[in-house]
């Protein structure tokens, strides 16, 4: 039981980190694209 709970505790972490790594990594993308988007549309 204790070692169930010391497995999947930090996976349950690393999850979580994981899912607001990817957020972050979504908007950025966004951002990135929006101003790829501007660029050409002044080029």
């Amino acid at each position: 039981m204790l070692f169930a709970t010391l497995f999947y505790t930090p996976l349950h972490r690393f999850h979580l980190i994981l899912s607001k790594e990817m957020k972050n990594l979504l908007r950025l993308i966004v951002i990135i694209y929006r101003y790829i988007a501007i660029l050409k549309g002044t080029l």
